[in-house]
């Protein structure tokens, strides 16, 4: 519901909580391996190169947002993590557990404060500089730059701007930021870029960013978690662009990870019960609801898949993104997860909106009845949000799935 405003004291952080919840926890070497706006949907700890160490401190974060836990509190977690999984990090104890602790709450808050805002009547923010430890002339320039939420210069400068920066930003519908006295800036001048050279675990690395700005912060959290609100007219004509509306972020297809072109033809492995459901027809989302939870068997199923990661099949949700029509091929679904031929994940930003998702996508053709089917599933925050086939004479159409990191391949 609409309303006039907030700085953000005193309120209910539901939407930092979500933020982090909906990140997933990423295996990573260095703090390069995802860049920019790709942290609103993944979480990493530089070096935290196992599921399970970087779960655990996924989870340490969520509970301090979620109970209030203070540094002192993060670091018995910190520990205690350490220690159960021999992790050998960069650092002292007490700066690396107080970046990861203050970088991914300082993060939290500002992209809950972005998404509360969306409830604004035409909110307008003002930059607030923070003291910290790493002072920055450019931060205390931006102090008191006052502009609508839906100008270009907060794509780039919504907080925090670098490591340690505790700036912020203030928020209230333009009504009251009216009668608050708040002018509307002029239009910021372009910052100069700074290019800096990062050295990575696969070689130096070299990224432009606005001067004030570290390498990896010219984003906007919130935005790239949430979005930015569109009117109904708008919304619709992007719905309707489909999968061209969505820019992959992530590098690498098929011919960069030296795959076939051709994906092979495996006999699949159906149990007597599937089989008997092969070619069922389905009428409504209560039909393939139904069929879903015969082929799974229940109205939730938890796949292991090869790649280390699971995936969660919720019969009455893949039910609402599956058409009718292909009811008769569901049967296959167990197989596709169980034995894919390739698994791959990208980040990708909606062209509109500017949100952040990150996508699995598990490939794999079987040899039916009819000729060989190419079977195609999409996850999306450890959940199978979409199912679909590709013609097999039709490679070329396959590839635009076959994009991004390749995490799996037989």
């Amino acid at each position: 519901m609409a309303g006039d405003g907030t700085t953000g004291q005193g309120v209910d952080f539901a939407e930092a909580i979500d933020y982090h919840r909906n990140k997933l926890a990423l295996p990573s070497k260095s703090w390069t391996d995802i860049k920019g706006r790709e942290h609103g949907r993944g979480f990493i700890v530089a070096g935290a190169a196992t599921d399970e160490l970087v779960t655990g401190f996924h989870q340490a974060i969520g509970k301090a947002l979620a109970e209030g836990r203070t540094l002192a509190d993060f670091r018995k977690d910190f520990d205690r993590l350490v220690a159960s999984h021999g992790w050998s990090y960069n650092g002292s104890r007490g700066w690396r557990s107080a970046v990861i602790y203050n970088t991914n709450l300082s993060q939290a808050y500002n992209a809950g404060r972005w998404e509360q805002a969306k409830g604004l009547d035409d909110p307008v923010g003002r930059y607030r500089h923070n003291p910290s430890d790493h002072e920055r002339k450019e931060h205390k320039a931006w102090h008191g730059t006052t502009l609508p939420l839906s100008h270009a210069w907060w794509g780039t400068h919504w907080p925090i701007n670098d490591w340690g920066c505790h700036c912020q930003v203030d928020v209230l519908s333009a009504r009251v930021a009216k009668l608050a006295g708040w002018a509307i800036s002029d239009d910021p001048p372009p910052d100069p870029m700074v290019t800096h050279t990062i050295n990575t675990p696969s070689g130096p690395m070299t990224v432009s960013v606005p001067k004030g700005i570290g390498p990896g912060f010219d984003y906007n959290p919130g935005e790239a978690a949430f979005g930015h609100r569109l009117n109904d007219q708008v919304m619709e004509q992007w719905r309707q662009a489909k999968r061209d509306a969505w820019e992959v972020l992530t590098p690498g297809d098929r011919v960069t990870a030296n795959r076939p072109a051709l994906v092979p033809v495996d006999k699949p492995r159906l149990d007597p019960a599937s089989k008997a459901l092969l070619g069922g027809k389905a009428s409504s989302a209560d039909d393939l609801s139904r069929i879903i939870t015969q082929v799974i068997g229940g109205p939730e199923r938890v796949f292991a898949l090869p790649d280390g990661s699971r995936v969660l099949v919720d019969a009455a949700s893949l039910a609402a993104h599956v058409d009718p029509r292909r009811a008769g091929w569901l049967p296959y679904l167990p197989d596709l997860l169980a034995d894919p031929f390739e698994i791959w994940m990208a980040f990708e930003r909606h062209k509109g909106t500017g949100k952040v998702e990150l996508r699995k996508r598990i490939i794999k053709v079987v040899d039916t009845d009819k000729g060989a089917l190419t079977l195609v599933a999409q996850a999306n925050k450890g959940r199978l949000e979409a199912w679909t086939f590709v013609p097999s004479d039709k490679p070329k159409q396959l590839d635009r799935s076959r994009i991004g990191k390749l995490l799996y391949g037989r």
